[in-house]
């Protein structure tokens, strides 16, 4: 015999003798038990209706959040500053248009790529250094780099770094 008979049998028989103490026994509801059972409704309608009104509170806010993003997302992709983002490892995540035509002709064409190879050579050291000094402070910094656009055309910049706070409180 496969097992999935052996437990459906021995389930079977386990019910029915549950079935059987609870008809010898002849356990009925009493008074007491059904007023328990109508406060047990009444608690549970009363924590559905909690529940729905707090569903409410998050599709507003959910709502307002999307809206600040749309709103954080146009002021950052219409600025006519040129703005990149970079994860920790100095890859750039994100463009404006402003930054990809003076860089790259293209938004597609800076993102992934790592910001260091946008700086001309001979401001390398100069912004590992500043990179090294942030790391240490932890508090908002700049300095002035010279950039190579696509056509290999100088652009004088300035780089504003700022640390944040991840997702588990830490800063990077």
């Amino acid at each position: 015999m496969s097992d999935g008979f052996r437990t459906s049998h021995v389930y079977r028989e386990l019910r029915q003798k549950a079935s059987d103490l609870f008809k010898r026994h002849n356990l009925e509801l009493s008074v007491i038990d059904q007023m328990d059972l109508m406060q047990l409704a009444h608690e549970l309608e009363v924590r559905e209706i909690e529940l729905l009104l707090q569903n409410d509170e998050l599709n507003t806010a959910l709502k307002d959040l999307e809206e600040s993003r749309n709103q954080y997302f146009e002021l950052y992709h219409s600025a006519p500053v040129a703005l990149l983002t970079l994860d920790k490892k100095g890859l750039i995540t994100q463009s404006n248009e402003a930054a990809a035509k003076m860089l790259a002709g293209h938004v597609d064409f800076v993102i992934g790529r790592p910001f260091s190879s946008l700086i001309v050579p001979e401001d390398q050291g100069l912004y590992f250094s500043f990179l090294k000094n942030f790391t240490l402070r932890k508090a908002a910094s700049f300095c002035e780099l010279r950039l190579l656009s696509h056509q290999n055309q100088v652009v004088h910049a300035v780089l504003v770094v700022a640390p944040q706070d991840d997702s588990h409180g830490e800063f990077s």
